[in-house]
């Protein structure tokens, strides 16, 4: 069975995206922030991961990054809402992102 890794600090969108995962009979594993999800994606090595953005402790633009290092094969969408309040101040992090994530994809 493919599974799915889904890292999002609100246990709400966590659930919502095991909803959609798992209608698509993905096996769902979650983590609260983008340390946890480092930890776990080693562990388990998913067939892909969901990531959050905005995150305590580690956010998901960081998590990313490390995870498509460690593990050059890694595929994660990262999910970026835009809101009155963008929480990455440097906006210029977010599109170095976005090109480092098209590398890692190709």
């Amino acid at each position: 069975m493919k599974s799915v890794l889904i890292v999002d600090d609100s246990s709400y969108y966590r659930s919502r995206g095991a909803e959609i995962a798992s209608r698509a009979g993905y096996k769902c594993h979650y983590a609260e922030n983008g340390e946890q999800a480092v930890r776990m994606y080693r562990r388990i090595q998913p067939d892909f991961v969901t990531m959050d953005i905005c995150m305590p402790i580690m956010d998901g633009l960081e998590a990313t990054k490390e995870i498509c290092t460690k593990f050059p094969g890694a595929k994660c969408l990262s999910a970026v809402v835009l809101a009155k309040y963008l929480c990455i101040k440097d906006k210029h992090l977010l599109m170095e992102h976005v090109v480092y994530c098209q590398k890692s994809m190709i």
